[in-house]
């Protein structure tokens, strides 16, 4: 069990900004190894997270000192740079529980404290939302009371939302001051023309932004110098140099894991099928793929933090007569919908789309919980959704649809750990059936037993096949891993309300219509009421009002 400690400098606790002002400037550089070593000692699940934080300790304490935060405004993008950010704002105490429900998030959460401005869980939106805040302050109110920063590292700013905000930033001249955090590193290896050619001087002319670098981003006392000496009246990109620790590029993947059951297929049709090629945003290492572009390094692109260009990519490669197969986070699928509807749907290019993440991911919390994929893809024409159980299913659905498919297909499945997935399924003759969408057939077997039931347990894989089993049935209950609106069960009995007079009577078991906050799954189930007991319960109690 991890205990809470404070920060603590010189016999002094540094609980605050204004505590760390209250330092000799002489002394900042020894504070910030003293921050980098509490952050170093932080229980974390994804050292990776933890790392980008370790590699901004001076940049956190140079910026905090200088500006008068929380009044003045800094944002962290990504959100994983601000666990020395959090150290110095009040949290210390709480970071034992980082990540933990109840515990502080591994992202800016503007409900947890005044100091996190923004929501920074996803990547590259604080340029646009810091400009919104600082041309409202500058411009439209004529105020120059409080100052707006963004630390934004170099593989955030290659996205194409940070790319408009530049444009608009530059044409407005919104004087706000541009942290770039050069580590040649993102959630992976930094990738694109801009970071290669190391050309930030030259994008910072092109779009008016005056540019004051590269300086040592692990001297405090050289990054206040230059912040000291930036001009207030207009947009400045300072270029920082710093060193991220190192994390192993290729994790070992679980035998029997989503992620290594679609490797080997893949593997295999890549080695008989030189059309086969995979996309990924900057998640090969997430995934565990890094091997394959190892072994095909031409045809296993990672277009780095870029959504929306992976999925339009995908069109001109079908137009070339590949086979595109497309991997790609639920939560960061959100960012490209507009690609995949207007350059895939639409034209009905038979692009393979491996949705991972999906459902609930756990502590990432609730920018990274895949529980809006559903509703969008099922609104979407002509698009075949596939949700297999299991991670042998998962390769054989791939390995079925590789060439063969004739439209948009996509695979669903959840991130591999978080739950214990097996095909569960049983046929009793009974009238009411337990049915369940996807890998949730550990969940659907533990509320089972809690109920004492012989009914029927029925999972539905591909959505718009598999519902014609259920048209006998009396009682349907559904478990689905997003809210119950607009999910897979409302998909089901819209179908089932086409081809029979009166619906069975049923329950949909589903997350609350909110934002889920981060946790582990069971307790973020407990509290949600979703545990099997207390699904059993409520499914007992349904089936008594009947």
């Amino acid at each position: 069990m991890h205990e809470a400690r404070k920060f603590v400098f010189d016999n002094k606790i540094i609980d605050s900004p204004n505590d760390l002002r209250e330092i000799q400037r002489d002394q900042l550089q020894h504070l910030a190894l003293a921050l980098r070593g509490f952050v170093g000692t932080i229980p974390v699940d994804k050292p990776a997270h933890r790392n980008s934080s370790l590699g901004v300790a001076e940049l956190t304490v140079a910026l905090h000192y200088w500006l008068n935060t929380p009044d003045d405004l800094l944002v962290f993008d990504v959100g994983h740079q601000s666990y020395a950010h959090k150290v110095l704002t009040n949290r210390a105490g709480e970071m034992h529980r980082l990540r933990q429900i109840d515990g502080p998030s591994g992202f800016l959460l503007p409900s947890e404290s005044p100091y996190d401005v923004f929501v920074t869980g996803h990547s590259s939106t604080s340029l646009s939302a810091m400009a919104g805040a600082a041309y409202a302050d500058r411009i439209l109110k004529g105020s120059d009371t409080r100052r707006h920063a963004v630390v934004i590292g170099d593989g955030a700013l290659t996205a194409g939302v940070a790319m408009e905000a530049l444009n608009f930033i530059g044409e407005q001249n919104v004087p706000m001051i541009i942290v770039l955090n050069d580590n040649a590193y993102s959630i992976d290896v930094t990738r694109g023309a801009l970071h290669e050619f190391q050309s930030y001087r030259q994008l910072a002319a092109a779009f008016g932004i005056e540019y004051y670098g590269p300086i040592q981003g692990h001297s405090v006392e050289e990054i206040l110098c230059a912040l000291e000496n930036l001009p207030s009246n207009k947009p400045v990109l300072v270029h920082c140099k710093t060193q991220t620790p190192a994390v192993s590029s290729i994790p070992v993947l679980a035998p029997k894991s989503f992620a290594s059951a679609i490797e080997r297929c893949l593997r295999s049709k890549m080695e008989v099928d030189e059309r086969v090629v995979l996309i990924s945003p900057a998640m090969l290492s997430g995934a565990g793929w890094r091997g394959l572009e190892r072994d095909f390094p031409k045809r296993v692109i990672d277009v780095g933090i870029a959504e929306q260009h992976a999925v339009a990519f995908c069109a001109g490669l079908i137009k070339a007569d590949k086979l595109p197969v497309c991997h790609i986070y639920s939560s960061f699928f959100q960012r490209a919908v507009d690609q995949f509807i207007h350059d895939i749907a639409i034209a009905q290019l038979p692009v393979i789309f491996l949705i991972d993440r999906a459902g609930l991911v756990g502590e990432d919390g609730p920018t990274h919980h895949g529980v809006f994929d559903w509703p969008v893809l099922l609104s979407v024409p002509e698009t075949k959704v596939i949700a297999p159980t299991t991670p042998e299913r998962a390769a054989a659905f791939l390995s079925q649809n590789i060439g063969q498919n004739e439209c948009p297909i996509v695979i669903r499945y959840p991130r591999d750990g978080i739950v214990d997935c097996f095909h569960f399924e049983r046929k009793t003759g009974s009238d009411s059936a337990l049915v369940y969408f996807g890998a949730l057939g550990q969940w659907v077997c533990d509320t089972d037993l809690a109920l004492n039931t012989d009914w029927d347990v029925v999972p539905i894989e591909s959505i718009d096949e598999d519902w014609a089993q259920l048209n006998a049935y009396k009682r349907l209950v559904f478990f689905q891993d997003c809210a119950e609106f607009g999910g897979p069960a409302s998909r089901v009995l819209q179908k089932l309300s086409q081809q029979i007079q009166i619906l069975p009577q049923y329950l949909v078991i589903a997350l609350p219509q909110e934002f889920v906050p981060h946790g582990n799954l069971a307790d973020l189930h407990r509290s949600f009421g979703l545990d099997p007991e207390s699904v059993a319960l409520r499914i007992s109690k349904w089936m008594q009002r009947r």
